[in-house]
């Protein structure tokens, strides 16, 4: 992602097919954390320069496994060291968006440490859901000015055939307000990896309708 060779690459195509890069994702930090690592910063300053670079603004730090941030001191920590990331990313009109396993208030905690408009939540439902969390609420909790994008899946199954009630989600993000991109992250039941993607997407654009 830090290759000037392969960004430029990359907004070649994505004006030939017409598909806007919408945000990137900062992998290595399922490697490298954020809240502790030695490195962990250094990538997201790097990410934050790439992401600009690509003329896009999300740039999703993932934080699972043994990387994800479910103490309070690791919220804490990485709440520390975002504060210190934040600037950099509001002067380049980047936005830092966490995607993990905790809950919205505990997210809400570490944006308020942190105090800037450059840090949001990645709201994934599938992971919130199989965490215990009502999604239903949370997003409406949360509500537009904290979240900056949205995964949306019910895996292993496709949108609307799984336990999350895919209707009343799209009802809660509509009624959070939230205004932005919401990307499929779903798996592939049949195998065949293009056909069901563009049956998740039709299942959700039909539960958008005009609004999409």
């Amino acid at each position: 992602m830090f290759s000037a060779e392969r960004q430029k690459q990359w907004l070649e195509e994505s004006k030939k097919t017409g598909m806007p890069i919408v945000g990137t994702c900062l992998e290595i930090l399922h490697r490298d954390n954020l809240k502790a690592h030695a490195v962990g910063p250094k990538w997201v300053e790097q990410s934050i320069a790439a992401t600009a670079a690509l003329g896009t603004k999300v740039i999703l730090l993932p934080f699972f496994g043994k990387q994800q941030i479910k103490e309070k001191e690791e919220q804490k920590s990485t709440a520390e060291r975002l504060k210190v990331l934040a600037p950099l990313a509001e002067k380049a009109g980047v936005i830092l968006g966490l995607e993990n396993t905790i809950s919205a208030e505990e997210n809400a905690w570490i944006l308020d440490q942190v105090g800037s408009p450059a840090v949001k939540v990645y709201y994934d439902v599938g992971n919130s859901f199989n965490q215990k969390y009502d999604v239903y609420k949370e997003v409406v909790w949360l509500g537009k000015d904290r979240i900056c994008q949205l995964h949306i899946k019910d895996n292993p199954h496709f949108l609307g055939k799984g336990p999350i009630d895919m209707p009343r989600f799209v009802e809660s993000v509509l009624k959070s307000g939230f205004e932005g991109w919401a990307m499929l992250e779903t798996s592939s039941p049949t195998k065949v990896i293009k056909d069901d993607m563009s049956a998740n997407y039709k299942y959700v654009r039909g539960l958008l309708g005009d609004k999409a």
